[in-house]
């Protein structure tokens, strides 16, 4: 059995950017933790402790129970040998006693260790590091293992955070001490515990480690168009206007702007495919936090109004009067070409793919709405045309996943500019409210949640075209929308247009998410319910 000891909270540091989270349930780049730790149960019983007062959202349990984890409440508050001892004795009264060896992982510890290794009985796993943090300390002598809190070498052994225990009854006697320490030492005095060199170690326990080991992950689960070297991510693509259009906004990002953005590092081609370097940014991804974390209402007003600051930066540089974008033919072009035309044809390209056609009239929650084309054009119809005071510096799709949010510096820094109008036409300037619709695409339309999964739709057996929809455990909106609505109408832009362009994202979206097709009626169960507030704003 795999036992994972999660119910000591987060230090304050780490509650600090993302909430007072069990450890296994830090977030990790669209997941928790645990995801990742289930992997070390090797088709054997798992069980985690949580405290007993932690509300497991919906979606998180619905993935424990795929990862095969069964959940041990415990008190919150109790101090480490003592956790273990009550989960001990709380598994020996229960159905999950262990049937063997006992194998334990902190909840904020990653291993990777052989798989003779990771079940030798009576084993300590060590690593070493030259950081320095409040760890636990193991030395092989001539009488056996030595434990301690303080290093007892220049290199010294640390106790990773995962064991094997061929006794339980004894570890159980064992946590009657105070520390971990005086407990593996009770063990190790009776019988014998050797000590065993992970392969690696990620310890997500204090805030730079977390940070640190959340980067390690992540460089590991790079893949299809990102490289990692030397601190940089590298991103290519055969795609070479996309990247080429890309780099080009770096290029001429405006100096007021440099300091939203990572460190870019120049233009890059391999194997006949375009890319670009930027900087690895250790801050949290804002869609990480907004479907992850647990921050309260005035941490989230903090990152909607470093958003807010951003996109003022991005208002106030206009193109100059002389150049071609300052011209009324381009506001109309931008009007058309990436509203009007885009989403008229990408509707028409996913009705053709799903079988649902445009003449469709859903009913979502009770309502029946119109056809889907009807739709669109009403939307459209009811929606101004891009003016050319509308015009300036954009970003082209500023939602929550593009965006680090660095708690210090209270500062958003924003990834994957859109650069370009049409393939092959690279350009840095388009209408304010496409980068206000794209962060209501967040906020109002809850777009990071469904696109991880936190989000539910029914279809009635008796009608194919009758869903029911609903986000679980949404962003707190109430208090996020008005301010978002507020900053909207000091751009000139009112909550019922803001909410009318949104719904037509999420309608020009739908090809984009192909590769899911449940995900895409989830998408546009949404659209319907924005074009719904739309209509009730005006």
């Amino acid at each position: 059995m795999l036992l994972i000891l999660s119910a000591q909270p987060v230090t304050e540091e780490i509650a600090q950017q993302v909430g007072p989270l069990p450890p296994s349930f830090l977030p990790l780049g669209g997941q928790r933790l645990f995801s990742i730790q289930a992997d070390l149960a090797r088709g054997e019983p798992c069980v985690m402790t949580l405290p007993a007062d932690f509300a497991i959202p919906g979606p998180d349990r619905r993935a424990l129970e795929a990862a095969g984890i069964a959940i041990l409440p415990q008190p919150p508050g109790m101090r480490l040998t003592q956790a273990l001892g009550d989960a001990l004795a709380r598994l020996h009264s229960t159905r999950l006693r262990p049937d063997g060896p006992l194998r334990i992982l902190y909840g904020d510890t990653l291993v990777q260790m052989d798989e003779a290794t990771l079940h030798a009985p009576d084993m300590v796993a060590v690593q070493q590091s030259s950081a320095h943090y409040a760890w636990a300390f193991a030395e092989a002598t001539a009488t056996g293992v030595a434990f301690s809190d303080s290093p007892p070498s220049d290199t010294p052994s640390i106790v990773c955070g995962y064991y094997s225990f061929s006794d339980p009854a004894l570890l159980a006697r064992a946590c009657r001490e105070p520390t971990i320490v005086g407990a593996l030492q009770h063990y190790t005095d009776h019988r014998p515990l050797s000590l065993c060199t992970a392969n690696s170690w990620l310890d997500f326990g204090h805030l730079p480690l977390y940070l640190r080991s959340r980067k390690d992950v992540l460089v590991k689960r790079v893949f299809n168009e990102l490289d990692y070297e030397d601190d940089l991510l590298i991103k290519h693509s055969s795609d070479t206007a996309k990247m080429q259009a890309e780099a080009h906004w770096f290029e001429h990002l405006p100096a007021p702007l440099r300091l939203h953005v990572p460190r870019y590092h120049g233009r890059t081609e391999r194997d006949g495919r375009a890319g670009y370097g930027i900087e690895y940014l250790y801050a949290p991804l804002v869609s990480d936090l907004a479907v992850f974390a647990t921050l309260p209402r005035a941490a989230w007003g903090q990152i909607l109004q470093a958003a807010f600051d951003l996109l003022a930066k991005f208002q106030r540089v206009r193109p100059p009067d002389d150049a071609p974008e300052s011209a009324p033919d381009f506001a109309d072009r931008f009007f058309r070409g990436i509203v009007v035309d885009k989403t008229r044809t990408r509707l028409r390209d996913w009705c053709a793919q799903s079988g649902i056609a445009p003449d469709a009239r859903i009913t979502l929650n009770g309502v029946a709405h119109p056809p889907l084309a009807d739709l669109a054009e009403q939307l459209i119809a009811g929606l101004p045309p891009t003016t050319p005071d509308q015009i300036r510096f954009w970003h082209g799709d500023f939602y929550f996943g593009n965006m680090f949010y660095d708690d210090t510096a209270r500062r958003i820094l924003c990834i994957d500019p859109r650069g370009q109008l049409a393939p092959g036409q690279p350009c840095l300037w388009g209408d304010l409210r496409y980068d206000l619709a794209k962060l209501a695409h967040s906020i109002a339309g809850q777009y990071d949640r469904i696109l991880l999964g936190r989000s539910t739709l029914e279809i009635s057996a008796a009608d194919p075209l009758d869903w029911t929809f609903a986000v679980e455990a949404p962003l707190p909106s109430d208090s996020l929308e008005p301010m978002l609505f507020a900053h909207a109408r000091t751009c000139g832009v009112a909550p019922g247009e803001l909410l009318a362009l949104t719904a037509l994202l999420f309608l020009s979206m739908l090809p984009l998410h192909g590769e899911d097709p449940a995900r895409q009626k989830h998408l546009l169960a949404m659209a319907l319910i924005l074009a719904t507030r739309a209509g009730q704003a005006t």
